[in-house]
């Protein structure tokens, strides 16, 4: 797949990792074909679930309407980057300017 698309929140509203696991799951289990949860990583900032996709954008609407009535969708940030580069174009939240993944 083409791109890499990453859901993002502060590591402190993912207090333990369970947390982290069941929003994953979730997506596992809802997303379409056409989009592979690729796995999550969690540092002391951040974290991260991985998805890849041809897709981005589509696949953002996926995540949105799995994710959109969850209480972390509210500090999400979603973007994605072309697997072979490493700037990111931000889907979410509109207005964010500064996207990394540490």
């Amino acid at each position: 797949m083409k791109y890499q698309l990453v859901l993002q929140w502060p590591s402190f509203l993912m207090k333990d990792y369970d947390a982290m696991i069941e929003v994953e799951d979730v997506l596992i289990e809802k997303l379409s074909e056409a989009n592979e949860v690729d796995g999550h990583d969690a540092g002391t900032d951040e974290v991260n679930i991985f998805i890849h996709t041809d897709n981005p954008e589509s696949a953002f609407d996926e995540i949105k309407a799995i994710l959109g009535s969850s209480a972390y969708w509210v500090d999400a940030k979603v973007a994605y980057r072309e697997v072979s580069k490493s700037e990111y174009t931000i889907l979410w939240p509109k207005g964010l300017n500064k996207f990394k993944v540490a």
